[in-house]
């Protein structure tokens, strides 16, 4: 805890817990008050007056991806003149109709978004691109960008046995995510590939996806399923290349997070990935098997030091922590002020 600013109650708001929420829950309690509340009115309605207590004996509202529960708490702090500050995740901002991907491209939640966007007293976008399509749900919103990536630069560090030869993507193995994580098309990719080693790493959400990737691979390409923390680096340590062949991403942490293990990567242009790769690695435009089997041929002539020296520059968890904590203590100071 820091002793330069006196504690203040933030009400931290998600729908549900996962490693970025629980990144920034934990960075904010090292300087402030805060309680934690998970919460999904849709599921549980009777929760509203709990909501509504809960925002009245706080300082601020720190809600987390913008949920239908997180917007509607925005609205409710904005009557209570109490002050928010609005996570954008990905999905809730996101409108990707070929892939039917976004939470508002159904209009009532578009709507319901673009009011609490715009009543909230800062958005923090997790990238440029999520800045981008913020804006263009609620144009006179007041929304920054915050890398999400807050990658443990001590922890994610370059193995002794990195493969060439090892190619890796990680991701839940489910339908939706054949398109969306270009899973499908990188295994595709490892029949043009037999003398490398492809690796789907993630959970088997969805056998059937599990039947379809095994179908459209050669034998060279394993899905291990789950794999614990300390096995998801040694993959990344070991992994020569990194693809991310995504239609949609908000940020990318597993590609920064490989990056920081000197991957090469090799990503699609879509959403935040030009963000993460910069001039690091090989892009396939547009994503195909040809075309990721001519990038992973072209990613291993390229050093991996450059990836990881970018997750230094830009993406480093103390970067996040303090622009946390500025944005936040801005709000709590400007709401000092206004209620005098």
């Amino acid at each position: 805890m820091r002793d330069d600013v006196d504690m203040n109650d933030i009400l931290f708001l998600t729908t549900g817990t996962s490693v970025f929420t629980t990144k920034d829950r934990e960075m904010l309690e090292e300087r402030y008050n805060v309680t934690t509340v998970e919460m999904n009115i849709r599921k549980e309605p009777t929760d509203f007056i709990t909501l509504v207590q809960e925002i009245r004996r706080h300082d601020l509202l720190f809600g987390w991806f913008a949920s239908p529960t997180v917007s509607i708490a925005t609205l409710i702090a904005s009557f209570l003149n109490t002050s928010s500050i609005i996570i954008t995740g990905g999905f809730d901002v996101a409108r990707v109709p070929e892939i039917e991907y976004g939470l508002t491209l159904d209009s009532k939640y578009y709507h319901l978004t673009r009011a609490a966007l715009t009543a909230a007293n800062k958005v923090l976008a997790v990238s440029e691109s999520n800045k981008t399509e913020a804006l263009e749900i609620a144009p006179t919103a007041h929304i920054e960008t915050v890398y999400v990536g807050a990658v443990d630069t001590e922890t994610f560090v370059p193995g002794t046995d990195s493969d060439e030869n090892l190619v890796l993507t990680v991701g839940a193995v489910k339908t939706q995510n054949l398109v969306k994580k270009g899973l499908k098309p990188f295994a595709e990719a490892s029949k043009l590939l037999p003398d490398k080693e492809f690796v789907i790493l993630g959970d088997h959400a969805d056998e059937e996806a599990v039947s379809k990737l095994r179908a459209s691979g050669g034998d060279n390409l394993s899905l291990p399923g789950y794999a614990s923390f300390d096995d998801l680096v040694k993959y990344y340590q070991r992994a020569g290349i990194y693809v991310q062949a995504s239609r949609h991403e908000s940020f990318g942490i597993s590609l920064a997070e490989a990056m920081a293990c000197e991957c090469v990567p090799v990503a699609s242009r879509h959403g935040s990935l030009p963000e993460v790769v910069g001039e690091t690695g090989v892009y396939v435009d547009p994503v195909t098997p040809k075309g990721l089997k001519t990038g992973i041929i072209d990613a291993t002539e390229l050093p991996g030091t450059p990836a990881r020296q970018r997750v230094l520059e830009k993406f480093r968890k103390a970067q996040r922590r303090d622009a946390l904590y500025s944005h936040v203590d801005d709000v709590l100071e400007r709401s000092r002020t206004y209620r005098g």
